[in-house]
């Protein structure tokens, strides 16, 4: 979680949630790439927000 925290904070937010669903969720390679060609996921590279739409910490709650 440390790294994931980590890309959040640098702004990383794409690579955070590839992360995530290759090291938490332990999605395999051949069904994570489809993701990468989603709206929602593509639309995400805008930079960190929250649950808002406003731009925030990005942080991840315990």
């Amino acid at each position: 979680m440390e790294r994931i925290q980590a890309l959040l904070n640098a702004g990383e937010l794409e690579e955070a949630v590839l992360a995530f669903l290759r090291e938490i969720v332990r999605m395999p390679p051949h069904e994570l790439e489809p993701y990468r060609k989603l709206a929602a996921f593509v639309a995400g590279r805008g930079g960190p927000q929250n649950s808002t739409g406003v731009p925030g910490s990005g942080r991840l709650s315990p």
